[in-house]
């Protein structure tokens, strides 16, 4: 799956095109920062990347599409999943209606 870097400062969408003989492309923006509050409920900076996914609806359920940005999320949130060996996890569903 393609990614399409668009790292310039503050660039906070970004829309990849998917390309014939491909069913989806991910986006990753520009590092940003915005307020959060700290543990103590202080007011702090933090970075902030949008991560983003275009698919080819024909091939790729949004239900799917979804369950990867998720994934994806959490993956690069605890890079120590990174490093582990792929395993057979579940996907979290509690989110979505059967």
């Amino acid at each position: 799956m393609p990614l399409a870097p668009h790292t310039y400062r503050d660039v906070v969408t970004a829309v990849p095109i998917v390309f014939p003989g491909q069913t989806a492309a991910v986006s990753l923006t520009g590092l940003r920062e915005e307020p959060a509050l700290d543990r103590d409920g202080g007011i702090v900076r933090r970075p902030v990347y949008e991560l983003g996914v275009a698919y080819d609806h024909r091939v790729i359920n949004g239900r799917d599409a979804v369950l990867f940005l998720k994934a994806a999320k959490a993956d690069l949130e605890t890079p120590a999943r990174l490093a582990a060996p792929l395993a057979a996890e579940p996907a979290e569903e509690a989110d979505f209606p059967a």
